[in-house]
């Protein structure tokens, strides 16, 4: 399906109502003003029809509609588009049956009902949600999300650790554009490099499975609804039927999709494809500044299946020669009294190591000599490899992530390390890394 009018449409036209209000809040004259507020950015022609004061509804490529379901059906025969927007709830399965008729018949295409935030094409300055204060930058990321508050959230993650978006969807109950018809468009748009879904269903199955594994772009997904109380939610939330678990996952196999566990592991995925050039190898070197982290990350080496990198005779007589009493070893303790210093001498002694294709800087603050402040030459640094940060726990988390701001910030020495494996699956599979 050509999905182009809706991310890159010629004109948009809102329509809502500044005094109806209907039994969800998705149609309260508030979220009417927020969605105005956000598209009068649109970079393109932009109307918006308070159906209080105009039953005049023009011809737009795209239509967006904030009214209760009793006035969508109402004036849906009237809209004249290639794509409709139905960001409220609240139909009947009749009534999802017969806005899809009224479509086919009118030629027009519609997302939702209940998609709640609608889509974001930042390019275009195109952001149908009600959302305030989101940093919107133009990536390689497009996110799909079934349901309204997932897409939110992860939304949120994207904005407050400056992740690129190329388009953000929520396709709700999916009355007629499903998962499938978004899939089929983002694995042949130049602009998407990684696809994130979030799915409670998937409709058609089959379609999906044959689009994924002709994919050469990483998919990745989060199934919601896999316990059997959690399907029977899943099917009153947005209308999926959700089959059991262990099915979609010999699926998702064997057609190369990735599937996460969880919404962190799903968003760490795209925080760290977002920031950092690929790799031509597996090899990671671990430098932190306590014991404990050093070993922990080891172990997750181990179990991630990254392989610690063997630290050539130069790159050893380097560190013995300027840092006396540290071991040049991998994992690397740098001892806790350790500063900026220190970690940018290590750090450019590793780069330059033929062995080491990324690092994993542990920077514990806590019981250290260490401050925020001694990290911002990781700001001013133009590496030639990786270097992966983690601030482990929550206070240091914060204070390194102020610090360094658009640089990836990881608060466990897990997710730090598999960010590097993560980094290392991508680069493999764009042809980037040795195989």
């Amino acid at each position: 399906m050509n999905l182009d009018s809706l991310f890159y449409p010629k004109s948009v036209l809102l329509i809502g109502s500044s005094k109806m209000r209907g039994k969800f809040v998705l149609t309260s004259p508030e979220i009417f003003r927020e969605v105005k507020r956000n598209l009068a950015k649109f970079d393109g022609k932009k109307t918006f029809v308070d159906i209080d004061v105009s039953k005049v509804i023009p011809y737009s490529e795209l239509v967006v509609i904030t009214l209760p379901a009793k006035k969508v059906m109402e004036i849906l025969p009237g809209v004249r588009g290639k794509f409709v927007i139905i960001l409220s709830g609240g139909f009947s399965n009749n009534e999802k049956e017969e806005m899809v008729r009224i479509s086919m018949r009118k030629k027009f295409r519609i997302l939702g009902p209940n998609s709640v935030c609608g889509i974001i094409e930042p390019e275009k300055k195109l952001d149908t949600t009600f959302e305030k204060g989101m940093y919107l930058r133009k990536g390689k990321v497009s996110v799909v999300s079934q349901s309204g508050g997932i897409g939110a959230t992860l939304l949120d993650l994207f904005s407050y650790h400056r992740v690129g978006i190329s388009k953000f969807v929520w396709i709700g109950d999916a009355a007629d554009i499903n998962e499938t018809d978004v899939l089929e468009y983002l694995v042949n748009d130049r602009e998407t490099g990684i696809i994130l879904m979030y799915a409670e269903g998937i409709r058609d199955t089959g379609r999906f499975m044959r689009t994924a594994k002709g994919s050469k772009k990483p998919i990745l997904i989060m199934k919601g609804g896999i316990s059997d109380c959690a399907r029977d939610r899943a099917l009153s939330h947005t209308g999926s039927l959700s089959t059991e678990s262990r099915v979609y996952e010999a699926a998702f196999r064997q057609s190369g999709v990735t599937e996460s566990k969880s919404l962190g592991e799903l968003f760490n995925y795209a925080l760290v494809i977002d920031h950092y050039k690929p790799v031509r190898g597996n090899r990671l070197a671990i430098v932190s500044n306590t014991g404990g982290s050093s070993i922990l990350a080891a172990d997750w080496c181990s179990l991630f299946g990254v392989e610690l990198s063997k630290f050539s005779e130069k790159t050893k007589k380097d560190i013995r020669k300027s840092y006396s009493g540290i071991h040049p070893i991998n994992p690397m303790d740098i001892i806790a009294d350790a500063d900026g210093k220190r970690y940018k001498g290590i750090i450019d002694i590793l780069i330059k190591d033929k062995n080491v294709d990324g690092i994993v800087l542990v920077a514990q603050l806590k019981s250290c000599a260490l401050k925020e402040r001694d990290l911002r030459f990781i700001k001013k640094s133009l590496f030639s490899k990786p270097v992966i940060i983690c601030a482990p726990g929550a206070g240091d988390f914060t204070k390194v992530k102020n610090v360094l701001a658009d640089i990836p910030v990881f608060s466990s020495v897990k997710n730090a390390v598999k960010a590097f494996r993560n980094l290392h699956d991508f680069s493999k599979t764009n042809g980037h890394a040795k195989q």
